[in-house]
């Protein structure tokens, strides 16, 4: 990725370096958060105890909060590398096709904002098709 950006802007350099400490964070915090919020903790990764009925997370709410976590990431990391991309010393005709290609990611973005309006009324929502799964026994 440095040869992307540049070596020589320590702004750019910086800004890299928190998005990935950002990632990180947040891939720690979701995956302790998650865990830790069972009980018991088993719950986190045994379906039969979620199926016994112990509690767990507020699983909508979890999706919606990520969703528009992704969704500023998505946007951010679409955005960071335009002015790059515009410094370098290529002809106009190519740095505009590149450009282009960060415009279908936009779509990407566009389509993140209505999942992020929707995911919410999603899981709130009745459907009379689906069942519970009944609890595996450990007699098999």
């Amino acid at each position: 990725m440095y040869r992307f950006i540049g070596l020589t802007s320590d702004i750019k350099r910086m800004l890299l370096h928190v998005t990935a400490a950002i990632l990180a964070a947040q891939f720690l915090v979701q995956v302790i958060a998650y865990v830790f919020s069972c009980k018991p903790i088993s719950a986190a990764w045994d379906i039969n105890v979620r199926l016994a009925g112990f509690s767990s997370i507020n699983v909508p709410l979890e999706i919606f909060i990520l969703t528009i976590f992704y969704l500023l990431m998505d946007v951010w990391l679409l955005v960071f590398p335009l002015h790059t991309i515009w410094s370098l010393s290529l002809p106009l005709r190519t740095r505009m096709a590149v450009t282009w290609v960060f415009i279908f990611g936009g779509v990407a973005c566009a389509g993140a904002i209505l999942k992020t309006a929707h995911v919410y009324s999603v899981f709130d929502s009745y459907d009379p098709l689906c069942t519970l799964p009944t609890p595996l026994s450990n007699s098999i």
